[in-house]
């Protein structure tokens, strides 16, 4: 959102059902000084009023609804006649059984119990991480990130913080767009993604930036 407002966005809603993360939202505008046309709700997206806009982001959320279809056909009509939609959902998995499982027992579940169980995947965690002398740098954005189209790889990429660390996957140059693979792992490969990279590799440059070897984040 806050993106999309030093865009030069002249009003941004967002919604979702978690007050929590309503909450989060809010205090993270109010601490950017995006200005004030903005707006954050906690709402189900069955329930809001009807309103269009030019552009409207979902990204990983529908399939959350337990109604996934009838939350794509509903989001179409917030989008006036030319605008953009953007979504994104997970892939269907041999997993999902499972995880589906899982999440009804832990949502379930009394509040000692999920506590218990988020300790579990804590400990486990640091377990790991104890055993071993590699120094773990997390990527600022996944490789696929890159190959969005331009407008929204430049208001995702204006979130980031310093340091940006970018990943690339050198078989992202190759061109698999015919090769039977995941969409988002074909989709503008090969030439176009090489292009990608320069733009914002040489965005970037043009803002200043100073480009460091990952030993010297490690």
């Amino acid at each position: 959102m806050a993106a999309a407002l030093r865009l030069g966005a002249s009003q941004v809603d967002g919604v979702d059902i978690d007050p929590n993360s309503i909450k989060a939202a809010s205090e993270l505008l109010s601490k950017f000084d995006v200005g004030k046309n903005w707006s954050v709700h906690a709402a189900s997206l069955f329930d809001l009023p009807a309103r269009t806009y030019d552009i409207v982001y979902s990204w990983g959320v529908l399939h959350h609804t337990g109604a996934m279809w009838r939350a794509l056909e509903h989001v179409t009509t917030f989008v006036r006649p030319g605008g953009l939609l953007a979504v994104a959902i997970y892939r269907r998995s041999p997993a999902c059984g499972f995880w589906q499982k899982e999440k009804r027992l832990y949502s379930s579940a009394p509040p000692p119990v999920r506590l218990f169980i988020r300790s579990l995947y804590k400990a486990a965690y640091h377990r790991r991480r104890a055993r071993t002398r590699i120094r773990r740098v997390p990527a600022s954005v996944t490789s696929s990130v890159l190959r969005l189209p331009a407008m929204m790889r430049r208001a995702y990429l204006a979130t980031l913080s310093s340091p940006i660390v970018l990943f690339v996957h050198p078989w992202e140059f190759v061109d698999l767009r015919r090769e039977k693979l995941r969409w988002d792992c074909r989709f503008k490969t090969g030439d176009v993604a090489l292009r990608c990279v320069r733009e914002v590799l040489e965005g970037y440059a043009g803002r200043g930036a100073r480009f460091v070897r990952m030993r010297e984040l490690a």
